[in-house]
């Protein structure tokens, strides 16, 4: 009988998880504080070992891994448990970096309809990987340790969006004439993107309080999106700006408190004042 039970809470997560996921695509499945996350998670991975065709592994993990950054960003008040979620994820990168790396498809022009599939997948990944980084850097009333850990994690993207880029450029030279054609077409696509995320994260640094650390590391990202995108590294360029766009913003979240802190303290400071006054009176 429990087997019976355990045989259909099974069936019921693999059944009711797509339909989770189409009431609200921007909420996890499940988080590290409830009790089935990790049979949640042993299922994610079930589901990898019995996927077979690398190309579609490499989705799947990626999938995956976009789950995992919801749970870090439902769980960034508890650091403890968000870093659960952060592990799992770098581990889901890891297993799409892999199956990217080694997909095959029936010729070069094939292969690279792959990569471009991949590549669109993991940009957007990256852009929700900084949305969360940001708004964990702005909270600093967390061990900033701990947050750090958790970043170093959820930067994991950035390795596996090097190592399709590595692969592309090796793929260019057995591509079809067409297909190169098409290929620079859109890299000319992604160089104009970087290029705009680029000026859109020097403007949000620009007016940013340059004391805030995070602003530091902004500029970080900020030069290495430079480099990326003087060698011709589009992908990479545009994460890395789109990274230090997002800190920028994360700093001025963090002066716009600590301004309101301020002037609520001011005016306390005031009432208390005229109080005082008022009884001396």
């Amino acid at each position: 009988m429990a087997k019976q039970i355990f045989v259909l809470a099974v069936l019921a997560l693999f059944l009711l998880a797509p339909v989770a996921a189409a009431i609200d695509a921007e909420q996890p499945k499940t988080t590290p504080d409830k009790p089935f996350y990790g049979l949640s998670v042993a299922l994610d991975k079930l589901s990898l070992a019995m996927t077979f065709d690398r190309n579609a592994k490499a989705k799947k993990a990626l999938a995956h891994a976009r789950e995992r950054l919801l749970e870090i960003q439902a769980m960034k008040g508890n650091p403890d448990k968000a870093e659960i979620s952060a592990r799992n994820y770098a581990d889901a990168l890891e297993v799409a970096a892999q199956n990217i790396e080694k997909a095959t498809a029936v010729n070069a022009d094939a292969e690279s309809d792959q990569l471009t599939e991949n590549e669109n997948q993991l940009i957007h990944l990256a852009e929700k990987a900084n949305e969360v980084s940001g708004e964990l850097a702005s909270d600093k009333t967390a061990d900033q340790t701990k947050i750090n850990s958790i970043n170093e994690k959820i930067a994991k993207h950035r390795e596996a969006i090097q190592r399709l880029e590595g692969k592309k450029a090796k793929l260019m030279d057995k591509l079809s004439d067409v297909k190169k054609v098409k290929v620079k077409e859109h890299d000319l696509e992604k160089e104009t993107k970087a290029m705009e995320e680029i000026a859109k994260a020097e403007t949000a640094i620009a007016v940013a309080d340059a004391s805030e650390n995070i602003i530091m590391v902004a500029n970080k990202h900020l030069t290495n999106a430079k480099t990326a995108l003087a060698a011709k590294k589009f992908g990479e360029a545009y994460g890395q700006a789109n990274a230090a766009y997002r800190l920028a913003t994360a700093a001025h979240k963090i002066n716009d408190k600590e301004a309101k802190e301020n002037k609520t303290d001011a005016g306390e400071g005031t009432a208390k004042n005229n109080f005082k006054g008022q009884k001396a009176d």
